[in-house]
C-alpha cells in the first residue's frame, strides 16, 4: 500500500504527490477519508516524477491540501455473477436499487477487464 498527499484540488480534479516510491498506475483507484467517509478517485495522468492527477468519482467537497491518500495497487472492481443479475450498481459496485446488499464474499472484477465473449 502506498500513501500520498493531496497538493491541489480543482473541482473534481485532484493532484496527489507520492514521495520516494513508484507512482500508482493509470486507472488505479485511490481513496481518501473525508469526515469518516471513504471517497474514491482514479489516476488519470502522471504529471512529473512524483505526482499523479486524479478524477474524483465522488464529491470533492471537504478535500484540502495535505490530506493523506491511499493507493492499494488495484483498479475499481464491481461484483459479478448470478447474484448481480437484475440488480443496479453505481460505478464503484455499490448496490443502488434499494434491495438488500449482496452476500460477501462476492467475486469482483475490474471495470477495465475485457468483456466476456458470451453469456
Amino acid at each position: 500500500m502506498k500513501y500520498g498527499t493531496i497538493v491541489q484540488v480543482s473541482g473534481p480534479v485532484v493532484d496527489v504527490r507520492f514521495s520516494g516510491e513508484t507512482l500508482p498506475k493509470i486507472r488505479e483507484a485511490l481513496w481518501v477519508l473525508v469526515s469518516g467517509e471513504k471517497r474514491v478517485m482514479k489516476v488519470a495522468q502522471h504529471i512529473g516524477n512524483d505526482m499523479v492527477r486524479c478524477i474524483m468519482l465522488a464529491a470533492s467537497e471537504g478535500l484540502c491540501r495535505g490530506m493523506q491518500v491511499c493507493a492499494e495497487g488495484k483498479t475499481i472492481t464491481v461484483p459479478v455473477g448470478e447474484a448481480t443479475l437484475g440488480r443496479m450498481f453505481n460505478v464503484l459496485g455499490d448496490v443502488i436499487d434499494g434491495e438488500k446488499t449482496l452476500a460477501e464474499p462476492m467475486q469482483r472484477c475490474s471495470i477495465y477487464r475485457r468483456p466476456p465473449a458470451r453469456f
